[in-house]
């Protein structure tokens, strides 16, 4: 019995800082890698059912379409470089571990050799397996970059998602003042409500976006998750009560 309360009182203890922050990175990075999954699942199946006649090409081609949205309708600098030279140097370095030094690109090239007659067979099965997956594996490579050039965006995304937060954040605050001075009613629902909606708009809109199959202007998808939070912030701030 005293072993139990012990256990129970080590279960109820409150996590460290140090602990939530890990834990916190993990998950999101658990999270980022299954999105890359799907992402890379979508293609392949687009490639075998929709866009069979372009392969690998359709995912080149969404590659070069993010990148051309950052250079057409993002051209404010950051730290002396623009959005579209920050992306792509993150993608041309990502291209560099895992493709150039990782000895992929190597052994590729070693695989699309066409089969001699005095080939060890182990190496003509391997070539010949290599024929049927080589478009693969480039699409698996090309989603890789577009999903790196796509958290970039979302970096360079969020001092704005932040900024709207804020404003939101301080207009709810100022309503919540008029509401309590004025004497108007509390709805505890309500903020309950909207507190739990703003996880899921940031995340969810986020989410579609990496693992979209398709090239989609960032525009189309975060201006509208700015103006759903910027509403969920400011209901849940002009709303709030002291005591809950």
């Amino acid at each position: 019995m005293a072993d139990d309360d012990k256990d129970r009182k080590v279960a109820e203890r409150p996590k460290g800082f140090i602990r939530k922050v890990f834990e916190s990175a993990l998950g999101l990075l658990s999270l980022l890698l299954l999105t890359l999954m799907i992402s890379v699942i979508l293609e392949w199946l687009g490639m075998a059912f929709f866009w069979n006649e372009e392969g690998a090409a359709h995912s080149h081609n969404m590659l070069q379409n993010e990148l051309a949205f950052l250079q057409e309708d993002f051209r404010r600098h950051l730290f002396e470089s623009s959005p579209a030279e920050i992306a792509s140097y993150s993608a041309l370095v990502t291209y560099e571990y895992v493709v150039v030094k990782s000895g992929y690109l190597a052994l590729s090239e070693r695989l699309s050799q066409p089969v001699f007659a005095a080939e060890p067979t182990l190496m003509s099965f391997f070539k010949s397996i290599y024929t049927h997956i080589e478009k693969y594996i480039t699409a698996t490579i090309n989603i890789l970059l577009v999903f790196v050039v796509r958290l970039m965006v979302i970096l360079l995304s969020l001092p704005i998602i932040f900024l709207v937060g804020i404003a939101a954040f301080v207009d709810g605050l100022v309503q919540r003042d008029l509401r309590r001075f004025g004497g108007g009613r509390e709805f505890g629902m309500v903020y309950h409500g909207f507190k739990a909606m703003m996880k899921p708009i940031l995340l969810l809109p986020i989410l579609f976006y990496l693992a979209a199959p398709i090239s989609i202007h960032p525009n189309f998808v975060f201006v509208p998750a700015a103006a759903l939070l910027a509403m969920a912030v400011f209901v849940t701030t002009s709303t709030f009560k002291k005591y809950l």
